[in-house]
């Protein structure tokens, strides 16, 4: 066990511990999980759902609670079961799914199921699905169901809604979305390199990774300013300035390194390995 001040590592998967080519690094994963050794909490703190990340949860033996869904979702890693939920408001999530839909997009809109407190996926008719929605689900084995209109028990119980676009496109959506939405809920749009296509997303007023991370710190008996954080995108940007202690990814864009206190090393330079093997050596005791 180690004697530090930092008792909880937050880190991010997508363009952080996990490549844009899907590669994860044995460096990284091995920090990590020498980190759990040491009585370190390695808390995934990601847009993905809890399902979605079971192959890097199974593969470092992570236990207790994760924050998904950009910060929507607090749920126990070993289990996937949902512990505390930001649901977004009816209204709000009848209106977003009319605002995509009517632009010809099938809304891909993501709920807590009330019976087994997992996440489970819908897709609306407006549009076909795009084909990296598709190719997603498949790569994660996640079932999407097709529907016309939402089940009534479930209408309150989304905590995330959004669609795949082609970039030349996204830029008018992002554009309306924020004229929409703004102060009303909270939205995004995120560029993926590996697919080449910009996912734009709505969750409920409030929703970020460090809100989520503030949730889950008292779970596990920790003071939210004992947490490292460590990302590289926008989603990022709340928990990299909410966190005592935070790193930007060396393949960061520049607007995201801005608002870590640190930077380190990219995805292909073992970043993540880099700022857990200095934790574990003391060398970032406040």
């Amino acid at each position: 066990m180690i004697n530090s001040h930092w008792r909880i590592l937050a880190c991010d998967l997508d363009g952080t511990l996990i490549g844009w080519s899907h590669k994860v690094n044995e460096r990284d994963l091995a920090a990590l999980r020498a980190a759990r050794a040491a009585g370190i909490h390695v808390a995934i703190c990601t847009g993905r759902n809890a399902g979605e990340c079971a192959g890097v949860i199974a593969a470092l033996d992570l236990a207790g609670p994760g924050v998904f869904v950009n910060g929507a979702m607090v749920s126990d890693m070993n289990t996937g079961r949902t512990l505390q939920c930001r649901f977004m408001p009816g209204a709000i999530v009848d209106e977003a799914v009319d605002f995509f839909g009517n632009r010809n997009h099938a809304v891909l809109l993501l709920a807590d199921d009330p019976d087994t407190r997992v996440p489970l996926y819908f897709l609306t008719d407006h549009a076909p699905p795009h084909p990296d929605t598709t190719e997603w689900l498949a790569i994660n084995r996640m079932h999407a169901r097709p529907v016309g209109e939402l089940p009534p028990s479930l209408r309150q119980r989304i905590v995330r809604l959004g669609i795949v676009s082609e970039v030349p496109e996204a830029k008018a959506i992002e554009s309306a979305m924020e004229s929409r939405f703004s102060g009303r809920a909270a939205h995004h749009s995120i560029y993926s390199p590996h697919y080449d296509c910009q996912v734009l997303e709505v969750f409920a007023a409030g929703t970020d990774k460090w809100t989520g991370i503030t949730q889950m710190a008292p779970v596990v008996g920790v003071d939210p300013a004992r947490v490292i954080a460590i990302g590289d995108d926008v989603n990022d940007l709340a928990m990299l300035r909410g966190a005592s202690l935070s790193f930007a990814m060396g393949n960061a864009k520049p607007h995201v390194r801005a608002h870590a206190r640190r930077v380190t090393g990219s995805h292909d330079e073992c970043g993540v390995a880099q700022v857990v093997e200095a934790l574990l050596r003391g060398e970032l005791e406040p």
